[in-house]
């Protein structure tokens, strides 16, 4: 039983690592229609943009961490921050792999 338990922890342990890994330009391919981000950097957890632009408007740069912990709970959390010209806002995103925003 103990054996049992190890393994799945270190095959949940080598899936978040690798999914750590993933480079933040695979996630820039792969945002909704109008929404677009150029000078990516970083990665999935913890990486930036130089420019985040909506329907060809940009919106400043942007920079965002992730915590690996609410992927235990099968969530996903990010502390982002956008940085347009002369001010800054920050914000926690945090949603389900269902696609709904909690």
């Amino acid at each position: 039983m103990k054996r049992g338990l190890l393994v799945a922890a270190g095959i949940a342990a080598f899936l978040v690592a690798l999914v750590a890994m993933v480079p933040a330009s695979q996630v820039a391919s792969r945002l909704p229609p109008g929404a677009s981000l150029s000078g990516v950097g970083g990665t999935v957890w913890s990486g930036h943009a130089r420019t985040l632009a909506i329907e060809g408007k940009p919106l400043g740069a942007l920079d965002w961490s992730c915590s690996p912990w609410r992927l235990l709970a099968l969530r996903w959390s990010c502390d982002v921050t956008l940085i347009p010209a002369g001010g800054q806002v920050n914000g926690r995103l945090d949603g389900d792999f269902g696609g709904g925003l909690v």
